[in-house]
């Protein structure tokens, strides 16, 4: 875009014919906007108001009639093929579209761009199909082809010229810079340009097929991928789980009471409480009393019966008032607060 102002700047001369492409880009940059022809015109061609007839517009600056632009000077009519209108309140009017009530509507506009030693010219239409060959056919549009490359290269009254014309359609490519623009600016300012033309494509259309069929291949290259490490990978045989031993800790009786006992994640206090059961037990057995009686009982009877000296009797009180304690704790799922030291002590009563 700046380019382009600075070559017109410079005395140069720009035609931009553009529908519905993308010349609305650099359309926008000189002000200029699209707008929709009339859907019936007051003229056209073959019953179909695609076809409208745009005739010459009289230049009216200042508010005076100053007659036709020297594009369609020798013309009298334009046969529009599906176009699109112009809006700029400050060009000139080149070809209109006449309806029956109303303003007509602009189809191409001219103006003059104003540069420090020359003079640049700007030609705008919105029908470039205008000039294909099928159109070409009607003398209306032949004449306006020609007013319009004579306006491009030729020179006016106060300037004679012989300029080189270059026709530019669709996609093409550009060398070099005009105006100051550095390459490297000029180049990163195109790649920036067709980053978001992508995703501005993507977010319309979608991905496109050629990159459905590369994710595509890529997911089954990944599935093959996995489908043959799985098969080649070397497995550990593992015994089946009823030819596996037991734990010593799911196993029942003495050795299963032990295993559980001695495990690391037991707590003291169940070691405390088995010495209790055992010695509470024993007890019992010695003196020829139920296993249910109290121990406080017990310890009464030995007494009675002096079994027990004085600091044995006192330890033994203690001792098993401390079973009872952790007893109690472990019933409720309260933390039992018992030691190893604790528990090696109930085994040297």
């Amino acid at each position: 875009h700046e380019e382009a102002a600075a070559f017109m700047k410079a005395g140069g001369r720009m035609a931009i014919l553009d529908d519905y492409g993308k010349g609305d880009q650099l359309l926008a940059h000189f002000k200029i906007h699209r707008r929709s022809l009339p859907a019936q015109p007051l003229n056209y061609l073959r019953n179909k108001p695609s076809l409208a007839i745009a005739t010459p517009a009289f230049d009216t600056s200042g508010g005076e009639i100053l007659g036709l632009h020297p594009t369609v000077a020798d013309v009298k009519q334009v046969v529009l093929n599906h176009g699109t209108g112009l809006r700029h309140p400050d060009l000139t009017p080149v070809l209109e579209v006449r309806v029956a009530s109303g303003a007509p509507v602009v189809v191409a506009v001219a103006g003059q761009i104003d540069g420090p030693q020359a003079k640049g010219r700007l030609f705008a239409m919105g029908d470039p199909s205008a000039f294909i060959n099928m159109m070409l056919r009607y003398p209306g549009n032949r004449a306006f082809a020609l007013g319009l490359v004579h306006y491009l290269a030729d020179g006016d009254a106060t300037e004679k010229r012989r300029g080189r014309l270059f026709i530019v359609a669709n996609e093409f490519g550009e060398k070099g810079s005009f105006g100051g623009v550095t390459p490297l600016r000029k180049s990163i300012d195109r790649k920036i340009a067709a980053l978001m033309e992508a995703l501005a494509d993507l977010r319309h259309n979608g991905f496109p097929w050629w990159l459905h069929m590369l994710v595509a291949a890529a997911a089954a290259l990944a599935v093959l991928w996995w489908v043959l490490r799985s098969l080649v990978r070397m497995y550990k045989s593992r015994l089946p789980r009823f030819a596996r031993a037991i734990p010593l800790v799911a196993q029942g009786g003495v050795a299963g009471r032990v295993a559980v006992l001695s495990s690391d994640v037991s707590p003291p206090a169940l070691a405390l409480l088995e010495i209790r059961s055992a010695l509470v037990e024993a007890l019992a057995h010695h003196l020829d009393m139920s296993e249910q009686t109290p121990p406080s009982l017990l310890i009464e009877e030995l007494v009675r019966r002096g079994s027990l000296s004085t600091d044995l009797e006192r330890r033994s009180r203690n001792m098993l008032g401390s079973m009872s304690a952790a007893e109690t704790a472990v019933v409720a799922g309260a933390p039992a607060k018992v030691s190893d030291a604790e528990v090696k002590v109930a085994l040297g009563i």
